[in-house]
């Protein structure tokens, strides 16, 4: 029998605040009008153009959370 191999879960869309599986990237930068559609879709967050190091990855739809 061959190995099987284990997925990995992406606990990352999980929000760690109310625990629900609603998360949305946040993107940052110039945003193509591709990802202003997104936006506007509820698939991602627009974040700004300036990124740092200790700026949000996610947000979560229900509760509003931001985290990275």
């Amino acid at each position: 029998m061959g190995a099987r191999k284990a997925k990995k879960r992406d606990n990352s869309r999980i929000c760690p605040k109310c625990k629900s599986g609603l998360a949305v990237p946040i993107v940052y930068g110039l945003l193509t009008p591709e990802a202003f559609k997104a936006a506007a879709e509820g698939e991602i967050i627009m974040g700004g153009l300036v990124m740092s190091d200790d700026d949000p990855r996610w947000e979560c739809s229900a509760c509003r959370h931001r985290w990275r």
